[in-house]
């Protein structure tokens, strides 16, 4: 599968993805996660010309970061080097590294700055050559100050691409959404789409950064089709949106008007909000969620109630400084006749559906340690009661500026089934000017033994 060129295991993208979204290995980062670094980089992120709000919904920035970007910028004007963003409360030397290739520091207050270009344009063409059939893939996106339109497209299946319009509005009124559009509120037990972390990784992966509505420049499905709108009133953000029949995104129900709304607030240090959305194909769901740092210690939950089937989701969480690390920690308790269509929380078992579970990780540089234990009662004494525990080891070493040294090892152990499976896996990767090396050794026992090595020169 063809990501994108110039991410790799040895580039310094790919170091920064991995820090962002709290991952530990590429095959961690989902189609979503790879096009949406892809597009700052043709569009990076200006934090000198966004709001608070419009760095929240970057992903790049959490609520209490976002916050302090703004709150800087009215203290002491713009910002204008990676030296300066490091300095802003919550950011730091490690994390304005990784966002250096994704964000702009242009800023009309420089000495002889000239005004940017009104229109802008980017495009894209991929194809991808498999079993003999050829995947060709295309984007095309141009952007002025107010308005954005975009269109990705597939070969295979044109209807998993999406296109959008895009418009900014002035006053109370921030953006309009025409066309795909992706809706994320809180840690993803009522409403999230596109974008979710396969499992737990380093203690950032625990909770989910982006909140708002926006447009999809995806080739994947996971996306809504519809409109959408956001508002502001001061600290309040309203947010809304109605999805049409014909959605690829809810497959069995693709037929059902959805629609939903968000009420959000912002704080100095956090967020809090309410969210409902349904469908007329039979599903309702309420949830609240708030997000809040206080001395450097993030704090996350949300809790979701299925009107329909009468049916709760419960998830919290906190990441804190810990010694020379940091360390997280997240549980959740899911019912089994919650409706989990159009969630992704942060760690799911069993898609957010009748499942209790508790998850730890620590991070000190590039060594990640993590738990993550599950279980699943019986269900009306009809089944059995089934548990699970996956463990994480991660580290990487800089032998040199250009040798990188990674390793990994999983154990994943069950009450059923084939209960043990471990999985071993080393990485070399050698860059030198314009060439790429790349070596993997695998070995995977479960309930046989398989390797796996290759070599990847380019």
């Amino acid at each position: 599968m063809l990501l994108a060129s110039g991410l790799d295991c040895a580039s310094q993208d790919m170091v920064g993805i991995m820090t962002i979204t709290g991952a530990v290995g590429e095959e961690e980062l989902t189609d979503q996660d790879i096009e949406r670094f892809e597009s700052y980089v043709s569009s990076p992120v200006e934090i000198n010309l966004s709001s608070a709000r419009a760095l929240m919904k970057s992903g790049l920035f959490s609520v209490y970061q976002a916050v302090s970007v703004a709150d800087y910028r009215s203290r002491h004007g713009d910002i204008l080097s990676l030296t300066e963003l490091a300095a802003v409360d919550g950011i730091g030397e490690a994390y304005a590294e990784a966002l250096a290739p994704y964000v702009s520091f242009y800023s009309t207050s420089l000495p002889g700055s000239l005004p940017q270009s009104g229109v802008k344009s980017s495009s894209m063409a991929r194809m991808v050559l498999r079993n003999g059939n050829t995947d060709l893939r295309g984007k095309y996106r141009i952007t002025s100050r107010r308005v954005e339109a975009g269109i990705a497209a597939r070969k295979d299946s044109p209807a998993n691409g999406s296109a959008y319009v895009s418009i900014k509005g002035k006053k109370c009124l921030d953006d309009i959404v025409i066309g795909d559009f992706n809706a994320r509120f809180g840690q993803g037990l009522s409403l999230w789409t596109g974008m979710t972390m396969s499992g737990i990784g380093a203690p950032s992966s625990m909770y989910k950064r982006q909140y708002g509505v926006y447009p999809a420049w995806s080739f994947s499905d996971a996306h809504l089709r519809g409109a959408a709108s956001s508002f502001s009133f001061g600290r309040v953000i309203a947010s809304s949106f109605v999805s049409y029949p014909g959605m690829t995104f809810l497959k069995a129900k693709d037929r059902d008007l959805t629609g939903g709304v968000n009420l959000a607030i912002l704080t100095g240090n956090g967020r809090a909000g309410v969210t409902a959305v349904g469908s007329t194909g039979g599903f309702a769901r309420v949830s609240g969620d708030m997000r809040l740092c206080i001395k450097g210690v993030e704090l996350f939950a949300e809790g979701a109630f299925d009107i329909v089937n009468s049916s709760s989701a419960f998830l919290a969480g906190a990441v804190v400084p810990l010694g020379k690390g940091t360390a997280g920690v997240v549980g959740r308790l899911y019912q089994s006749a919650f409706d989990p269509v159009l969630t992704a929380p942060v760690r799911a078992w069993t898609k957010a559906c009748d499942e209790t579970g508790l998850a730890a990780s620590w991070q000190r540089k590039n060594l990640v340690l993590s738990c993550d234990l599950a279980a699943r009662p019986s269900t009306g004494g009809t089944a059995e009661p089934q548990a699970q525990v996956k463990l994480l080891c991660s580290d990487a070493w800089e032998v040199s500026p250009s040798v990188v040294v990674k390793a990994r090892l999983t154990h994943r152990l069950r009450s059923y089934g084939l209960r043990g499976r471990t999985d071993a896996r080393a990485d070399v990767c050698v860059s030198s000017g314009g060439w790429l090396f790349n070596a993997r050794a695998n070995v995977l026992r479960c309930r046989n033994t398989a390797w796996l090595g290759y070599l990847e020169p380019g």
